[in-house]
């Protein structure tokens, strides 16, 4: 091994202050150091604490208020066997004084759903906060579009389209229109949310998005590619809220045969949130 293309993994604690990765093909055992810059909450306890206050916020309850911190910097002892941790690789096994790793995490006992979230969160290298300097920029974007915009755009607003998403979706990206044109033929119409109306191509959010590629959807938890302040709230496809977005419009026959479509930057309007 020339070079390990990771230092950051997964382990589960064992007897002795040792971890062992869980893993068939790599069963390896480290002896364990504590780090004095470990996070002030085990995963599983900031996902536990994130969702009680989450849905405190939905149902209109007082928040709960924040639960003892606990660190690894201000406690002498190891977590005990079972619990799961994130470690960092000072030596690997074979190495000529052995096997060591620092304690870096506190994920939470194995089994349990969030502990095991904030595994595959951890194992898979998932992106943490936003930078400060690209949640600033979301903040201030220009919201409103200007008539040259909106001059520019296939006005759909007075069309009759909807979004169908989950009932605890948060944004909406996608909506759908359907009418039937005089020679009876269906005109669908395909509506995408048009972020590229404020990420700007080689801006501080593209390159956060570009670097994230993509959001990573997990039960009771999203880790999102855009701010909120874009991708659940100026972008999203509100109901009876004008929004700018990327329009296909389809035209089939009466039998279902596609016989021709255009694409459009369009502006739109919303009439119903379906689930």
């Amino acid at each position: 091994v020339v070079k390990r293309a990771r230092t950051r993994v997964v382990a589960k604690m064992i007897p002795r202050n040792r971890a062992v990765v869980e893993d068939p093909r790599n069963h390896y055992e480290f002896n364990l150091e504590l780090s004095p810059e470990a996070p002030a909450k085990s995963a599983s306890q900031t996902a536990k604490s994130q969702r009680r206050r989450r849905n405190a916020e939905r149902a209109g309850l007082e928040v709960p208020s924040a639960s003892v911190r606990r660190t690894v910097s201000d406690h002498s002892e190891f977590p005990p066997p079972g619990q799961k941790v994130l470690i960092e690789v000072l030596a690997w096994p074979l190495s000529p004084g052995g096997s060591r790793a620092v304690l870096v995490e506190i994920l939470g006992p194995s089994g349990d759903p969030d502990t095991e979230t904030a595994a595959i969160l951890a194992e898979n290298d998932a992106p943490g906060p936003f930078p400060p300097e690209v949640v600033r920029d979301a903040r201030h974007l220009e919201r409103e579009l200007t008539p040259q915009e909106l001059a520019g755009r296939l006005d759909c607003t007075e069309d009759i389209c909807c979004t169908i998403d989950p009932v605890d979706a948060r944004d909406f990206d996608d909506a759908l229109g359907l009418r039937v044109d005089d020679d009876g033929n269906y005109i669908v119409d395909v509506h995408i949310a048009d972020v590229a109306q404020y990420v700007r191509a080689g801006n501080g959010l593209d390159a956060e998005a570009r670097d994230r590629s993509t959001s990573i959807y997990l039960p009771e938890r999203v880790i999102p590619m855009l701010p909120e302040e874009i991708s659940n709230a100026i972008c999203s496809l509100r109901p009876k809220e004008v929004r700018p977005a990327k329009t296909v419009r389809i035209k089939f026959t009466p039998d279902g045969d596609r016989v021709g479509y255009s694409i459009h930057r369009s502006v739109i309007k919303s009439r119903h949130r379906f689930a």
